[in-house]
């Protein structure tokens, strides 16, 4: 009798048998849609904690699996369920493998990533995050503005596009900002943004000239001060220092000489002379006193011939 209740309860019965087969495939159903959830690009968005979870989600299908499958023989998924969740941790362990060779000061800190051999070696002090600077639209602030978000969002490994956008959004005020806020926050829009702000201020002659107007006005220094002093050398060096990486000293007294002159014109010419700026021919040059010597002269004539007087 007593083997007999033995022999019973061994073999499952008919409702367990069902519950088995049921729990089963409820178990290998949820790791398909885990996944499905885990494409290439959704792994590279999780952070390192949410990967850590990942991992643990997966092995806790695999044990309720390996209980649920070893009470049935029935219906045997094993293999393919293996197969899938070898898949799956490969997939989450290379990614985080990934990161931690791009950033090896990472905080990740899930112990059965990292391989036995990986050194131990004394962590770094914390460094503070960069600030991104906030930029208008001024064209003696854009090199350094694009320089430091270059640095810091286009070439980070782990941003997706429209997260660069999003920072750059951010980081953007007055017309820079309203030169793309009519664009949407989506992947394809991030290059289209950062395109119309580098059409509009990546201009060498246009950035040339602001750097020399930015140093002709240049407050007076006034009552001696020290301070005062300082700032203004300071300001005029970092001008002369910008000029200098885009022409030579003739090209910076040439350009310093047409923008005093311009000064000097009345409003018409100002804007003669901004319009044959604008003609292809000067694109990548800097206006010399040459060119502004050549339009006086070609002005000159114009006005005559307007006022009816053709003599020289």
């Amino acid at each position: 009798m007593v083997a007999e209740n033995n022999a019973s309860s061994a073999v499952p019965s008919a409702n367990r048998v069902t519950f088995l087969k049921r729990k089963v495939i409820s178990i290998y159903d949820s790791l398909q849609t885990l996944q499905n959830a885990l494409t290439n690009s959704t792994l590279s968005a999780i952070n390192e904690c949410g990967l850590s979870v990942r991992l643990k989600q997966i092995e806790r299908l695999q044990t309720s699996f390996d209980i649920n499958q070893t009470s049935l023989e029935e219906l045997d998924l094993r293999e393919d369920f293996d197969e899938l969740a070898i898949s799956m941790e490969i997939s989450v362990r290379s990614e985080i493998a990934k990161r931690v060779s791009i950033l090896p000061c990472s905080t990740f800190r899930d112990q059965s990533v990292l391989s036995a051999q990986t050194v131990r070696a004394k962590a770094p002090p914390a460094i503070p995050a960069l600030k991104l600077p906030t930029f208008t639209s001024g064209y003696t602030e854009w090199a350094d503005f694009y320089s430091m978000f270059t640095t810091v969002i286009e070439n980070h490994p782990d941003l997706a596009d429209i997260e660069k956008l999003q920072h750059l959004r951010s980081c953007l005020k007055d017309s820079a900002l309203d030169a793309n806020r009519s664009l949407e926050i989506t992947n394809d829009n991030y290059a289209i943004a950062l395109n119309l702000l580098e059409k509009r201020l990546n201009n060498r002659r246009l950035v040339f000239q602001a750097h020399i107007l930015e140093m002709l006005g240049l407050k007076r220094v006034a009552g001696g001060s020290v301070v005062a002093l300082r700032e203004l050398s300071d300001q005029f060096n970092a001008h002369i220092r910008a000029l200098k990486n885009m022409g030579n000293t003739e090209q910076i007294a040439g350009c310093i000489i047409v923008q005093i002159i311009l000064q000097k014109l009345d409003p018409s010419s100002q804007a003669k002379w901004e319009e044959r700026l604008e003609d292809s021919t000067f694109v990548n040059l800097t206006p010399s006193w040459e060119h502004m010597a050549t339009f006086l002269e070609q002005r000159c004539r114009t006005m005559k011939t307007v006022n009816g007087k053709l003599c020289p």
